[in-house]
C-alpha cells in the first residue's frame, strides 16, 4: 500500500537496538515517510515521533505505525500521539475479500477454515496454524497482563467458544471455571482488546437501555472456534450442534468488517423470545437481519424480522434473511440473500458528514469578525 516508504522492523536486532538505545540516530538513518513494524519493541521513538510531526506542521501520513502486541502498541499509541493518529484494526479477511481473490470454498470448509490471510497464503495444516496462533497470543498477549493461571484462561477461552453467537453470562462462566465475576469481565475484557472476540449490544429504543442489557459475544474468527472446540474437519462443522452459532458467527464478523465505527450493529430480543440476529444502523433507518445457516428459504425465517417492522417505523422495508441459499429478491416481502454476497448488504449507504473545507474558512473568518 505504500511501496515508497522506508520500511524498518523493530523485531530485527541491529534496527530495534538503535531504537532503543539512540533513538535520534534511528531517525538519521530512517526518514520520514516510514513504516515503523514492531513498533512496540520501542515505546520511547513514539515521543520522539510526535516531536517530529509536530515540527512539520501536522503534516498528516509521514508514520505508518503497526504491531502484532496489539495491547501493547495501543497503550503506547493512544496515550502519546492522541489527536495525532488514525487507528485502524486490521480484520481477519472478509468474505467478499476473499471473493475478489479468486478464492471459492464451500460453507462447512469455510467455517472450518476460518479468515486468517496466513491460511490462505500457502498450504497450511489448519489445527497446526490455529494451536501456533493460540500459543503466541497466550505467550505474547496474556502473559503480560499478569494472569498467572494460563490453564484457566485457556479454559476460558473454550468454553466462551461454546458460547459464541449467545447471551454473555459471567455467573455461569464464574461457576463453571471456578473464578470470580469480576475475573471472568476482566478476561473478556482482555479479549475484546485483543480483537479475539466481539461485544454485540441489544437494540433497544432508547439508548441507555443498549448499556445495562445483555449482550451477545461473538469470536472474530469461526477457524479459532473450531480449533478451541477440538472440531477438526469440515465434515465435522456440518454434523454439529453449533452449526448454526457458527454460520452467525461469519455472518456478524463481516458486519464488523464492514461497519468499524461503534454505534451501529445491534441485535433484537423481546421478553417473549422475538429475536432478530442482527440489526444495521444506517443514519436513522434500522435494517434487521436473519440469519440461517440452512440452504433453502423457509417462510417462518422472515416471522421475526415481519414482527420487528411492526414495532419499529424506521425499520427498512426490505429486511433480509442471509443464509447458505441462492439470492432471492423477495419472498412474502423478505429477501434472501446468500451469506457470500452478505458484505453488500452491510455497506454503509448514507454518507458521513463532512465539513466542506472552504466553508470551514467562510466559518472562521465569520467568527473572527463577530468576535
Amino acid at each position: 500500500m505504500y511501496p515508497d516508504y522506508d520500511y524498518v522492523n523493530l523485531e530485527n536486532i541491529t534496527d530495534g537496538v538503535l531504537a532503543r538505545q539512540d533513538p535520534q540516530a534511528f531517525f538519521e538513518k530512517h526518514h520520514e515517510p516510514l513504516i515503523i513494524d514492531e513498533i512496540q519493541e520501542a515505546p520511547d521513538l513514539i515521543p520522539l515521533i510526535q516531536y517530529r510531526i509536530d515540527a512539520s506542521g501536522g503534516k498528516s501520513g509521514q508514520f505508518v505505525l503497526t504491531g502484532s502486541r496489539q495491547i501493547d502498541v495501543r497503550k503506547s499509541v493512544s496515550q502519546s500521539l492522541v489527536g495525532r493518529t488514525s487507528i485502524v484494526w486490521l480484520d481477519p479477511l472478509s468474505m467478499e475479500e476473499l471473493g475478489r481473490a479468486g478464492i471459492s470454498i464451500g460453507r462447512d470448509e469455510l467455517l472450518f477454515s476460518g479468515l486468517m490471510p496466513g491460511i490462505y497464503q500457502k498450504p497450511t495444516e489448519i489445527s497446526t496454524y490455529y494451536q501456533n496462533y493460540v500459543n503466541l497470543y497466550l505467550q505474547r498477549d496474556v502473559l503480560r497482563q499478569n494472569i498467572s493461571d494460563m490453564d484457566t484462561y485457556f479454559k476460558f477461552m473454550q468454553l466462551l467458544a461454546g458460547r459464541t453467537g449467545q447471551l454473555v453470562d459471567y455467573v455461569d462462566l464464574s461457576d463453571a471455571l471456578g473464578i470470580s465475576n469480576k475475573t471472568v469481565k476482566n478476561w473478556m475484557e482482555l479479549l475484546e482488546n485483543s480483537h479475539l472476540v466481539h461485544i454485540l449490544q441489544p437494540w433497544f429504543s432508547s439508548r441507555e437501555k443498549r448499556l445495562v442489557k445483555t449482550p451477545k459475544v461473538y469470536f472474530c474468527d469461526t477457524g479459532l472456534v473450531c480449533y478451541l472446540l477440538g472440531i477438526s474437519s469440515p465434515r465435522q462443522v456440518a454434523n454439529d450442534r453449533l452449526i448454526g452459532s457458527l454460520f452467525e458467527t461469519l455472518v456478524v464478523d463481516e458486519a464488523f468488517k464492514m461497519r468499524h465505527a461503534p454505534g451501529q450493529l445491534y441485535f433484537y430480543r423481546t421478553s417473549k423470545g422475538v429475536e432478530v440476529d442482527l440489526v444495521v444502523q444506517d443514519g436513522l433507518v434500522l435494517h434487521p437481519f436473519e440469519i440461517k445457516s440452512a440452504s433453502m428459504m423457509n417462510d417462518r425465517f422472515g416471522s421475526s424480522l415481519r414482527y420487528f417492522q411492526k414495532q419499529n417505523p424506521d425499520a427498512c422495508a426490505d429486511p433480509a434473511v442471509i443464509y447458505a441459499g441462492e439470492d432471492i429478491p423477495s419472498f412474502n416481502g423478505i429477501r434472501y440473500v446468500n451469506y457470500l454476497h452478505a458484505g453488500e448488504r452491510f455497506k454503509q449507504t448514507e454518507q458521513p458528514f463532512v465539513l466542506d473545507v472552504t466553508r470551514r474558512k467562510q466559518l472562521t473568518a465569520e467568527t473572527k469578525d463577530t468576535c
